[in-house]
């Protein structure tokens, strides 16, 4: 593709097959910010760290972001996280520890990065939105500056999966989403309305085992299969929430989109909920997916990074 992109995450197992489906996919992926949601910022950087590392993409930059929300109260991890993603976000398993130190700066980069790029950068938010919410408050004309903001975030016709309205990546920065959605116009958004209508299966996943990389992933998806079965009431299969905004970068003509103006409520009763307050608009909110060639193309994204990583291995 011919625009460049940043990735911010708070890496746990759904992200790292997003940041695969990107790299995978052939993305320009020229570096990773982190924040707070399934991990701790500092413990996505060594995730990340580590996964880049095994896929023969150690020199892309990783910023570290802070665990303070845009209202000024800190990150708390819930603990039901450590059912979904394990203590460290990966299923528990040890991962090569990559022993570096990662600038806390996530927010200066982000503001550099569009600075030096301008449209031809699209970010892709997949945990909170509070990297670019501070970014946004330090200098507020990047948002005229930037490409497409694509987000894994909330819902609009069905519950959430915090309170009745609020999705997970949206409640951990409430206010800081709120300024987002104000400020930025070019907005791709996938809510639970499309990632809940999809689903990864043991049997598909069963096939990465066969890669050194890929067990690590078809270990900590099956992890994260075992706790939706548990929480969700799912049978041998996971939502795809995190990696259906990796393909939605590729084709956005797998999704049906609802274009207009969308602001995060910051009050009590509904907090968090996405309220769409205009039809005209270049917010955009994925409606509706075709599930198979989402699958399909997650798939063959996820074989090609192992096949790549694997090759890597041999030439060093």
């Amino acid at each position: 593709m011919e625009k460049k992109i940043i990735l911010d995450s708070d890496l746990g197992i759904d992200d790292s097959i997003a940041l695969g489906t990107l790299l995978g996919g052939g993305a320009d992926l020229i570096g990773i910010t982190t924040t707070f949601g399934n991990v701790t910022p500092e413990q996505s950087a060594e995730n990340i760290a580590s996964l880049l590392s095994l896929s023969g993409h150690e020199d892309l930059p990783i910023h570290v972001g802070n665990s303070i929300r845009f209202n000024g109260t800190p990150y708390q991890r819930l603990k039901v996280t450590n059912d979904i993603h394990g203590i460290n976000g990966f299923a528990n398993i040890k991962l090569p520890v990559s022993g570096k130190q990662y600038p806390h700066d996530a927010a200066d980069w982000l503001i550099s990065m569009i600075h030096q790029y301008q449209k031809d950068l699209d970010l892709m938010f997949i945990g909170s939105l509070n990297n670019l919410a501070c970014a946004l408050e330090k200098e507020p004309n990047i948002a005229d500056g930037m490409g497409t903001l694509y987000i894994m975030g909330g819902c609009i016709n069905v519950p959430g999966n915090v309170t009745q309205y609020g999705e997970a990546n949206i409640m951990d920065d409430v206010e800081g989403a709120a300024l987002v959605f104000q400020k930025v116009h070019d907005i791709r958004v996938l809510g639970l309305d499309v990632t809940t209508a999809t689903f990864l299966t043991r049997d598909a996943v069963k096939k990465w085992g066969k890669y050194e990389l890929g067990s690590y992933y078809e270990t900590a998806e099956n992890f994260y299969i075992d706790a939706e079965e548990k929480l969700d009431h799912l049978r041998n299969c996971a939502y795809v929430h995190d990696p259906s905004t990796a393909v939605a970068y590729f084709h956005p003509e797998y999704f049906e989109w609802r274009k207009g103006k969308y602001s995060v409520d910051v009050g009590t009763d509904s907090r968090g909920r996405i309220v769409q307050t205009a039809d005209s608009g270049n917010q955009a909110f994925a409606v509706n997916v075709n599930s198979m060639d989402v699958l399909r193309f997650i798939d063959q994204a996820m074989i090609q990074y192992f096949e790549e990583a694997a090759s890597e291995k041999v030439l060093k």
